[in-house]
């Protein structure tokens, strides 16, 4: 997901500060926590349709979203 840095006070990993209005690429569909409160998000993480199966009931394949 992309987001960017809205707030002051942004750290990276290494601990290095992060100016405002840098655009990042991050892993995953959660915001990490160290960017929490201070960024928006420009793309979010579309969720995934995948096939669920129950061959208990029967087996109809039934499509669920993440």
């Amino acid at each position: 997901m992309k987001i960017e840095i809205t707030q002051k006070g942004t750290f990276d990993a290494k601990g290095k500060p992060i100016e405002v209005g840098t655009e990042l690429t991050v892993k995953g569909k959660d915001v990490p926590a160290q960017y929490l409160n201070k960024c928006r998000v420009l793309k979010p993480v579309k969720p995934s349709k995948a096939a669920v199966t129950n061959p208990v009931n029967g087996g109809g394949a039934q499509t669920k979203a993440d």
